[in-house]
């Protein structure tokens, strides 16, 4: 989607501000930007409103110039064979219809309607590529006279169009065809290179050439043109583009008042003017490209909406420190309305019972709604009640042990150390692994006689002859009144 681009004349020079230079270019940057958007304001208010007859034609010819590119675009057995995988894709359930073509979610008759199209109008164009396909190869069959080949090309033309009407009542979305063009810019481009190469190259060495030749033939087979026509289409569709590209700009740039009248409104939620000027143009853009003047609706009061939607979409991401949902915006509202309305009438808090009368949303929405909308604290912020201290200094920690425990069990490990350290060598690897004394894991009799290279058994009669040990060792008599009062800290290793 294309942006609203402005010419605004640059503001003047900033002048000198003291102080640091981070803070001297902050304030420098906070000066230019109202400088950008304050010209860019005085430019809309220069702009010609369109009286309601005006912008019935315009509306009419953004309309007819759009039709008009979508049939060129569509005019291409590229951009058709693309079409036709994504409308695979719907009827095997993997894509939506919604998202697809141009109908809305809560429109069921028109969604009825474009299903029952959806898998006739889906063959018939399998159908029709199918034929183009083999009359393309055949008109470049050597056998083939002159008088034929142009009947094979009338034929292509023919169920062009005829592809292009079946896709035309299925509405598929501009933004699928869009990139078809640009990718078969490069085709085009990738195309004369190869025949000016192939060209201007008569002595090059035979397989070189060949490859040149091959692969020009399959981007002909593969988009169903010469050099020459995909250039011919090329030129068209990139015309009637621009056509309609000027059409929707001159559409807009007269309506950009509303943009600014409603971005006013939403100024001090987190989000800076200029971005929401922005935002509501981009909504506005979407607007010009839904709305329909046939229904006889009036284009600002259509816009509005799509404006709002914008802006408010900006304001859900940005506006929060913890992002929330922008479909929860309006519900989140209508609940804090409530509140403060209840707290005014009768001086407390309403209840979670009370909430969901007055709202009549469903009491789990509601019970969500509130601890959504509880403010976040930093925990950096100072206290109230305590001066020097913040509200990180105040929070318990209930993972963190009593320094006493600390260091009681500090002295504990240090004692059972040093009775191991009286086991011979396998006694103490047994030890060490089995209840986990050098890295903190406990392992099974198999897993230590692996990692020893002996039986399970032998681990487990060499484990019974160490904690006999372990047990007359004097290091181990004075550990008895501490492990009573340390901290948890046994393995029970599995056998």
């Amino acid at each position: 989607m294309s942006t609203i681009i402005m010419h605004v004349r640059h503001p003047p020079a900033q002048p000198h501000v003291a102080g640091s230079p981070s803070v001297a270019a902050a304030a420098c940057k906070a000066r230019f930007n109202s400088d950008i958007t304050q010209l860019y304001l005085n430019d809309v208010g220069r702009l010609p409103l369109l009286s309601k007859g005006d912008e019935l034609v315009a509306a009419r010819q953004v309309a007819q110039a759009c039709r008009t590119y979508r049939q060129s675009l569509l005019l291409s057995d590229f951009v058709l064979q693309n079409v036709t995988e994504l409308l695979g894709l719907i009827v095997s359930g993997e894509r939506r219809l919604d998202r697809t073509l141009d109908v809305w979610l809560m429109d069921r008759h028109k969604r009825g309607e474009l299903r029952k199209r959806l898998l006739p109008n889906l063959t018939a164009l399998r159908s029709l590529l199918h034929d183009n396909g083999c009359d393309f190869r055949e008109a470049f069959s050597p056998a083939v006279t002159p008088a034929r080949r142009e009947a094979l090309r009338e034929n292509l033309v023919a169920r062009r169009a005829e592809g292009t009407r079946l896709v035309e009542q299925l509405e598929v979305r501009l933004q699928y065809l869009g990139p078809m063009l640009a990718e078969l810019t490069k085709i085009e481009r990738r195309m004369n290179v190869l025949q000016a190469e192939s060209a201007g190259r008569g002595g090059e060495v035979v397989p070189r050439a060949s490859a040149r030749r091959a692969e020009l033939r399959r981007l002909m087979a593969l988009t169903r043109e010469t050099p020459q026509s995909l250039a011919r289409w090329l030129q068209r569709s990139l015309a009637h583009r621009r056509h309609y590209l000027a059409a929707r700009q001159a559409f807009a740039l007269s309506n950009l008042r509303l943009v600014v009248s409603l971005a006013k409104r939403y100024q001090s939620l987190g989000v800076g003017y200029h971005d929401l000027v922005q935002e509501g143009n981009l909504g506005l853009l979407r607007a010009i490209d839904k709305f329909d003047c046939e229904r006889g609706h009036k284009f600002s009061t259509y816009a509005t909406w799509w404006i709002r939607q914008a802006i408010g979409s900006v304001l859900a991401n940005c506006g929060r420190t913890i992002r929330i949902p922008y479909h929860m915006q309006r519900p989140l509202r209508q609940v804090q309305k409530a509140m403060r309305e209840y707290l005014c009438e009768h001086g407390r808090e309403p209840s979670s019972a009370e909430l969901v009368r007055l709202t009549g949303l469903p009491a789990s929405d509601t019970r969500h709604l509130l601890r959504i909308a509880r403010g976040v604290l930093s925990l950096d912020q100072p206290s109230e009640n305590t001066r020097g201290v913040n509200l990180g200094d105040l929070l318990v920690d209930e993972r963190s042990h009593h320094p006493h425990a600390h260091l009681q069990l500090q002295m504990v490990r240090q004692r059972m150390a040093a009775a191991v350290e009286t086991l011979g060598k396998r006694e103490r690897d047994v030890v060490e692994l089995r209840f986990g004394l050098r890295d903190g894991q406990s392992r099974s009799l198999a897993e230590v006689g692996q990692l020893l290279n002996v039986s399970r058994e032998t681990v487990r009669q060499t484990e019974r002859r160490a904690l006999r040990h372990l047990r007359a060792a004097p290091q181990v008599a004075a550990l008895a009144d501490q492990l009573e009062n340390a901290p948890e800290t046994r393995h029970t290793p599995d056998c």
